[in-house]
C-alpha cells in the first residue's frame, strides 16, 4: 500500500517535517526557560544581596539543566531532550504543589500544560504516562491532606493574582 500521497497531504503547513518542528519548539522553550531563570536569579541576588540559599541553588541547577538540554539537542538527541524536559517540568510542578498548598494550589493547572507539552514534543506513550502520574500525584496530595498529613494554608486572593 503506497501512502506517499497521503504523507505529502498531511505534511505540516510550514513546510517543516516533524523533527525540524520539534527541534524549533525545543530550542525556543529551552532558550526561554534559560533567559527567565537567569533574570529571576539576578533579581534574587540583587534584592537579597549576594546570597546562596536554597532558591539560588535551585535556580542554578535549573539553569545548568537547560544548558545540558541545549547540548543534548545540538548532538541530535531529540527524543531524549524532549523526555528530559517533560519529566523535569513534571517534577518541578509536583515539587511546587507539595511545597505550597497541595491540591488547592494554582500550580495544579500546570499539569495540564505539562501533558500538552508531552503530547506536542513526544509520543502518545509519554503523554499517557505523564497523565497517569499527574492524576496519581493529585490524588496522593488529596489523600494526605484528607488524613491530616498536610495542613493546607490558603493563599489570599492577592497572592494568587
Amino acid at each position: 500500500m503506497k501512502l506517499d500521497p497521503t504523507r505529502q497531504d498531511l505534511k505540516p503547513f510550514l513546510g517543516f517535517d516533524r523533527r525540524e518542528l520539534i527541534v524549533g519548539f525545543l530550542n525556543a522553550i529551552i532558550a526561554s526557560i534559560a533567559i527567565v531563570v537567569s533574570l529571576v536569579f539576578l533579581m534574587h541576588q540583587i534584592t537579597l544581596g549576594i546570597i546562596f540559599d536554597t532558591t539560588s541553588f535551585f535556580l542554578i541547577a535549573l539553569l545548568v539543566t537547560q544548558f545540558i538540554l541545549f547540548a543534548l539537542l545540538r548532538r541530535g538527541y531529540l527524543n531524549q531532550t524532549a523526555v528530559i524536559l517533560v519529566f523535569s517540568t513534571w517534577l518541578g510542578v509536583s515539587y511546587q504543589a507539595w511545597q505550597s498548598d497541595g491540591v488547592h494550589d494554582v500550580v495544579i493547572y500546570a499539569y495540564i500544560l505539562t501533558i500538552l507539552m508531552a503530547a506536542l514534543l513526544t509520543n502518545w506513550k509519554i503523554s499517557i504516562i505523564v497523565s497517569v502520574l499527574s492524576v496519581a500525584v493529585i490524588w496522593l496530595l488529596a489523600i494526605i491532606e484528607a488524613r491530616g498529613g498536610r495542613i493546607a494554608n490558603m493563599d489570599s486572593p492577592i497572592n494568587i493574582a
